[in-house]
């Protein structure tokens, strides 16, 4: 026996296959997807497999070719299933990919069993017939696979409007009883249905050699003048006249003797018919020609065109017989002569007709009932004669059928007979189900009679439940789509207006729908800064590509703009002209708003590394500066005239020094000596000063709190922060006003932190510095933490406060933000982060003069000036310095002297070796050694995030003789 794979991603099918080849011996083995099927094909070798063509994950066509690609595999045979639908897509991939045969489900157990046992013998299977195809594998492929929600969503609204009108369609023409009026209505609701450019409708006479109707739709007069009667039988209109089934196909070179027409026809590029018969007898055919927007008609299209064909032809074969009935019925009524004759004939007729129908009396009294009558109430027809028809309907439905009927027993010329009215019928068993009556009066001698048809229409309401149910469902889809979807009218190959909205505008944008169908409503909300460039492009796009995508500004109905993502698909018709474009808007808001947040906080990021950059060479220069001023000014006379020169050099150094500071404070690579603080005590120590620093026109108030939480910063940063902001207010007041300064705890949730990436989520302390000043527009604080950016005149400010503000909380792990209105005061937000640790021991600075020494120090400092002048210093306090220019020459230098190394003093950043490695170097052969660390900013080999560790000594650069000096000092005897 052999070993047979099944794949298909429905159990129900898999369990289907898996019983009908159980009885045969097989060794049987499933799989739901492509990939599961390939695992188990090189597990187990199987010597067929029967796979589904579409499956996720892989395709029937890729799942081939990967077989194939396999040595051990590449000769196992394959069959494709695949349902009705897609027969002439899976004969075409299965030519291509050279398999076994195609199985089209539902499939017949006896078909199943004969193609894998062709299969296995190596016979080719018999193909299923199918379409000839115009295209090439690869478009077959593609549009199978294309799913694009704009083109989902134009299928939906398509599908909704044919629903509907099928619906409407099978109320009219159920109750429609002139033929000709009927054959018309079919014709016209037939092309709309299905999207055709024309139709046509024949009815044949019984020999079917010439047409007793013919009817247009879509056709102007002179198509239809030169057509005239067309031959009823011949070329494709034949073979449907003999056929019983739906028919169609494709003639791309629109020659319509070619697609098996007479040569008066218009050009026919496509075509889809089917016989207008019942259950035994073709009466004529129906046909559609040109799908607009395709160029075929497709397989269910052509399945619904023949249901459609066949319920008309039962619905003509009705309305004439039951034109002839009633028409027998008058001639009965007036040939009294004739009564026998024309009673039998009557009967027969009313035996014939295929729904109930029953004749009552003046009395209501049932004196008819055909044979149709007793299958669908189940009521033998002893049972129904002479009692009332009210036994046919239920009990609480008596008084409306007896109303229904008055009129026609009263008066016998009501015109329009034949009004058709939906009941409820009962049957013997007291079982109810939907009925369908019309009423005919006739004028007997009698008296008055009323001939009462009855359908049972259970399958139809069956219907249009499934049918409203479907409605309601594509509905909720796309309602429930959070992205908005439209279509626009394109008039002259451009657009121009809204044709229709999805509801969910409203939610988007505050639109209601029918707001937005007004003339140019979609241009004149862009943003007019996006329009010109946005209408340009969507023009561009559609009329090349067919598609376009853009993202732009959309003002809302409350006047604020939201950014949206806009994808559009142009749609031809089958003569390649444009006719609408389906397009959907989705809101990007929040997404422009971090983009702009993170492209600010690069800039940001990008200044800072250039400022601390500068600011660390700057201070080597200031060391040398600053340090051989001092030595000189230590080494004149107090009455020198060189005095004064050399102290103004040192002070533009010292002021020089402090614009570094700023700098490496914006730059977040200054030496923070973060400690466990209350901010209650630093508000209070500058308290005073803030009120000199403002003046007396400006009233300050600083509200403390005393359960305030505790924060880890640099107490001496965290004043130049506040310090910088009360300056910033109080140039804002020249004419005075008031400065509030308060602290309080917030806790800063998810969707905050989502919202500003540099920011996790949980507990802060917020300082707000608020004032009555002048206030700054959007633009104005859009740039307010540039370095060098100010509002102020000439040489009245550096533009590094806010920056300098910005750069220290973010390196103490925080963030700031400003509120700020045009003449309404601005306050700023800084939020620092609650810390849980214990405040420690506070370090005592020596303020002693500098103290001699004789120990030896290895110096080591790669820039030259520097290196020299902390020589010079260190030698004149009495030590021996060893000085060398980089790791390297300090290692061999160690090397080579034999005496004991008391400290080393290093820079941090040194080409080749940092400081840090030549200490951990240096101290594994001499563990005694004390380690100075020295630089013009910390980097991460020693300082993590800018945050020195309290057990690496540093001293920051510019640094003084004297600071030098007690700093080696405080070291040695620590």
């Amino acid at each position: 026996m052999a070993a047979i794979l099944i794949v298909d991603e429905r159990p129900t099918n898999r369990e289907y296959l898996l019983s009908l080849l159980s009885d045969g011996g097989h060794r049987l083995f499933e799989a739901a997807d492509g990939e599961e099927a390939l695992a188990v094909a090189r597990r187990e070798r199987p010597d067929l497999i029967i796979a589904e063509i579409l499956m996720p994950k892989l395709n029937g066509d890729e799942f081939v070719r990967q077989l194939r690609s396999d040595s051990t595999l590449a000769h196992t045979q394959v069959i494709f299933s695949a349902s009705n639908n897609h027969m002439q897509e899976a004969s075409t991939l299965a030519k291509t990919c050279n398999v076994a045969g195609v199985l089209i489900e539902p499939c017949e157990a006896e078909f199943v069993l004969r193609a894998v046992e062709t299969a296995l013998g190596g016979i080719p299977m018999p193909m299923a017939a199918a379409p000839t195809v115009a295209s090439t594998f690869e478009r077959e492929h593609l549009r199978l696979l294309n799913d694009k929600l704009s083109e989902q969503a134009e299928e939906l609204r398509r599908t909704n409007e044919r629903l509907t009108a099928i619906v409407e369609l099978g109320l009219q023409l159920g109750s429609e009883r002139d033929p000709e009026r009927l054959l018309q209505g079919f014709a016209d609701a037939a092309r709309e249905i299905k999207g055709a450019r024309y139709a046509i409708v024949g009815i044949t006479n019984e020999e079917q050699d010439r047409l007793l109707h013919f009817f247009t739709s879509g056709m102007d007069a002179a198509t239809v003048g030169r057509l005239g009667f067309p031959t009823p039988s011949q070329g494709t209109l034949g073979q449907l006249l003999k056929s019983a089934y739906s028919q169609s196909g494709r003639n791309p070179g629109g020659d319509p003797v070619e697609a098996g027409f007479g040569k008066e026809f218009p050009p026919i590029n496509s075509w889809v018919g089917a016989p207008i018969r019942s259950l035994t007898i073709n009466y004529g055919w129906v046909v559609l020609i040109d799908k607009i927007g395709a160029d075929a008609f497709h397989a269910d299209e052509q399945r619904l065109v023949g249901i459609l064909a066949a319920q008309v032809g039962r619905i003509y074969e009705n309305s004439s017989l039951f034109n002839t009935v009633l028409s027998q019925s008058v001639e009965l009524s007036q040939k009294v002569n004739e009564r026998g004759r024309a009673e039998k004939r009557f009967r027969d007729l009313i035996e014939s007709a295929p729904d109930a129908m029953i004749i009552i009396d003046g009395e209501e009294l049932i004196t008819i009932a055909n044979e149709r009558t007793e299958k669908l109430f189940g009521y033998s027809r002893a049972e129904l004669l002479g009692k009332p028809v009210e036994m046919l309907v239920p009990e609480r439905f008596h008084e409306q059928s007896v109303a229904a009927r008055q009129p026609y027993l009263s008066n016998p010329n009501l015109s329009p007979p034949g009004e058709v009215i939906e009941q409820v019928g009962r049957r013997k068993d007291g079982s109810e189900f939907p009925i369908e009556v019309n009423l005919s009066p006739l004028q007997t001698e009698e008296g008055i009679v009323v001939t009462i048809v009855i359908r049972n229409i259970s399958e139809r309401k069956k219907t249009e439940t499934t049918l409203q149910d479907t409605q309601k469902r594509l509905e909720h889809v796309i309602s429930s789509n959070p992205a908005v979807i439209f279509t626009l009218a394109v008039e002259s190959e451009r657009i121009r207006k809204v044709s229709w909205m999805s509801e969910n505008v409203r939610t988007m944008l505050g639109y209601a729908p029918d707001e937005t169908m007004a003339e140019n409503w979609w241009f004149e909300k862009i943003h007019a800064e996006d329009r010109p460039r946005v209408r340009d492009h969507i023009h561009r796009s559609l009329s090349a590509q067919g598609h376009a995508i853009d993202e732009y500004r959309f003002q809302h109905k409350k006047g604020n703009y939201r950014w949206v993502q806009s994808e559009m698909r142009l749609l031809r018709d089958a003569a390649g002209q444009p006719f609408e474009v389906v397009g959907s808007w989705s809101d990007i808001t929040q997404r422009k708003q971090l983009e702009d947040q993170i492209l600010q906080a690069q800039k940001m990021e990008a200044v800072g590394k250039l400022a601390g950059g500068i600011a660390h060479d700057f201070n080597n220069l200031l060391t040398v500066i600053n340090g051989y001023c001092e030595i000189l000014i230590a080494g004149l006379d107090p009455e020198s005239s060189m005095r004064e020169p050399l102290e103004e050099i040192h002070n533009a150094g010292e002021r020089a020094a402090a614009l570094t500071r700023q700098l490496l404070a914006f730059s977040r690579k200054a030496v923070l000596a973060p400690v466990v603080l209350d901010l209650n005590d630093l508000l209070r120590n500058l308290h005073k000063m803030l009120a000199r620093l403002i003046g007396e026109d400006i009233e300050l108030k600083v509200a403390l709190n005393p359960t305030i939480w505790k924060v880890k910063v640099d107490p001496g940063q965290m004043e130049q922060v506040i310090l910088n902001l009360a300056v910033n207010a109080r140039d804002a007041m020249p004419q005075g006003g008031k400065l509030t300064i308060e602290i309080a705890n917030i806790a800063l949730d998810k969707e905050y932190a989502s919202l500003h990436p540099e920011t996790q989520q949980g507990f802060y302390v917020q300082i707000a510095v608020s004032d009555t000043g002048s206030g700054m527009d959007a633009a104005t604080q859009a740039r307010i933490f540039e370095p060098f950016f100010t509002t102020k005149g000439p040489d009245q400010g550096t533009g590094l406060g806010l920056s300098v503000v910005h750069g220290i909380v973010k390196q103490s792990g925080g963030r700031v933000e400003v509120y700020s209105e045009l003449g309404l005061g601005t306050t700023f937000k800084i939020y620092l982060p609650r810390t849980e640790d214990e405040a420690p021991v506070s370090r005592i600075i020596s303020k002693t003069p500098s103290r001699r020494g004789s120990e030896t120090i290895l110096l080591v400092e790669d820039e030259t000036g520097v290196r020299l002048l902390a020589r010079m210093i260190l030698q004149k306090q009495g030590y021996n310095v060893l000085d060398a220019k980089n790791g390297e020459e300090a290692l061999q230098l160690s090397m080579n002297y034999p005496g004991h190394i008391d400290i080393l003093v290093t820079d941090t950043i040194m080409p080749r070796m940092s400081g840090l490695q030549l200490a951990q170097q240096l101290t594994k052969s001499r563990r005694k050694m004390k380690v100075l660390f020295l630089s013009g900013y910390t980097d991460d080999a020693i300082v993590h995030h800018g945050i020195i560790d309290s057990d690496m000594p540093f001293l920051q650069k510019p640094f003084s003789s004297e600071g030098l000096a007690n700093k080696v000092r405080d070291l040695l005897d620590g």
